[in-house]
């Protein structure tokens, strides 16, 4: 996701092991909601993926713990998909809040269908989730496409049947099933804890080849033919490679230069230190201290995001800088890279005459009241641009998924001038009616030779 989508984040209500990008908040809430559905209906988004919880959904709570036990009752049936009349204390709690999200999941997608924006749906095939009456709804007024899957081919210990749902047709290419030539892990409980819960998060592979699906649909969308051949040479590597049980060893990734060469988070910055934005633009260089410990963040960057986090928690304060992705060219000829500087541009982004610089000292990391997460892109030096613009190399030298000999002609016309061309062109011309004149005998002798079958296909 990181190399195909760089601007993209997740949505969760917590997490334990962040890998990526993601934004902590609780959609059950309204004012999260509308936060979420502003991002997903800027004009800027071009996919949503719904990695919609199925506790309440989930047919393992028909399962026992044993003949005494019955462990987590179930909270959906087949009869009353929408919850079971008469749930109390916690479990209705929990019911309440599935609902409340999948009301919220049923109003966006119409929105974002309405939008021509791609969105996506994963849940197991056997989730109660796909007969409750808002998927329902959901189905009638898009007509979505579905997609099975078996996880053990994308990575998974066990054989978890998974179903995708799309506006888009690109997610039927994930449709591989399990071909028995491998063994799976037994579903069972240990602790009171269902093996389902660890076969949740996605495989690498899984996430993979979603992405890589979704990629090649969007550049076909938009007429982006460079990106329709990137997609496809990756997912054929990447479909290889799950047939030969092993993950594609080489990274492929599209060689643009990023908008900017650092990402700075600010975590836990106390409210009363705000900076000098200007349209999402920082008007005046910062300086941040703390513990004998300094960061500068120049001017003109710009602000990606803002969270405000109420007080009443002890949290610290952090500050984590992100060198954008190195690129690698894509080229059908080997090129050497300039090497770029780790260390961004800390200078003045108006050059000279250079603006004054505001200063922020926090006397502890330790923060108790309010607070807010900032988040800047750091812009290219130029002569850090330039080093980026040069180890892309020329359009010509980019993978274009032509055959070989394609490209060799390309090259050809744009490095002769027309004449050399039409010379060329006219001396090939010559070879091949001279060669023709040179096996006109032996084409005749084969015609009146052979049979009278093979006689009438050289006709």
């Amino acid at each position: 996701m990181k190399h195909f989508f760089p601007d993209s984040f997740g949505v969760d209500h917590k997490v334990s092991k962040q890998r990526v990008k993601v934004i902590c908040l609780d959609l059950t809430k309204e004012d999260h909601q509308n936060l979420v559905e502003q991002w997903a209906l800027s004009g800027k988004c071009l996919w949503v993926h719904f990695g919609i919880p199925c506790g309440t959904a989930s047919r393992a709570r028909f399962r026992r713990l044993s003949r005494k036990i019955h462990g987590p009752p179930p909270l959906r049936t087949p009869k009353f998909p929408d919850g079971i009349p008469g749930l109390k204390a916690l479990h209705a709690v929990k019911l309440r809040a599935a609902n409340r999200l999948y009301n919220y999941m049923r109003g966006l997608i119409k929105q974002l269908q309405a939008a021509n924006v791609i969105w996506t749906v994963e849940n197991p095939l056997t989730s109660l989730l796909w007969e409750t009456s808002y998927w329902k709804d959901i189905d009638e007024s898009t007509d979505p496409f579905y997609c099975e899957l078996h996880n053990c081919m994308f990575g998974g210990k066990r054989l978890k049947r998974t179903c995708l749902a799309s506006n888009s047709s690109a997610v039927m290419s994930l449709n591989i099933l399990c071909d028995g030539q491998h063994e799976h892990a037994p579903w069972s409980i240990t602790n009171g804890v269902f093996d389902t819960s660890l076969e949740a998060e996605y495989t690498p592979c899984f996430a993979k080849a979603l992405a890589t699906a979704i990629l090649e649909a969007i550049a076909g969308d938009f007429k982006l033919p460079n990106v329709v051949q990137h997609a496809k040479r990756l997912k054929m590597s990447h479909f290889n490679a799950i047939a030969a049980a092993k993950q594609p060893s080489k990274s492929l990734q599209l060689a643009t230069v990023p908008e900017f060469s650092h990402i700075v988070a600010i975590s836990n910055l106390p409210c009363q230190f705000v900076f000098h934005v200007v349209d999402s633009v920082l008007a005046q260089c910062t300086c941040i201290s703390w513990h004998n410990q300094t960061c500068s963040i120049p001017c003109q960057s710009k602000l990606l995001r803002t969270t405000r986090k109420k007080g009443g928690e002890n949290r610290r304060f952090k500050l984590s800088q992100e060198h954008t992705p190195a690129l690698q060219s894509l080229s059908d000829i080997a090129s050497s890279p300039a090497a770029i500087s780790d260390s961004f541009w800390k200078g003045c982004g108006k050059g000279e005459p250079s603006c004054s610089q505001i200063s922020f000292s926090l006397d502890t990391d330790e923060i108790c009241g309010e607070c807010c997460d900032w988040v800047f892109g750091i812009r290219w030096s130029p002569e850090g641009f330039l080093a980026q613009a040069v180890s892309v190399g020329h359009p010509f030298s980019v993978f274009s998924g032509l055959p070989l000999e394609v490209k060799n002609a390309c090259m050809f016309l744009a490095e002769n001038e027309d004449v050399s061309v039409i010379n060329h062109r006219c001396s090939k011309l010559g070879e091949w009616l001279r060669m023709s004149r040179s096996l006109r005998r032996q084409e005749e002798a084969l015609r009146n030779g052979g049979r009278f079958w093979r006689a009438k296909s050289c006709v």
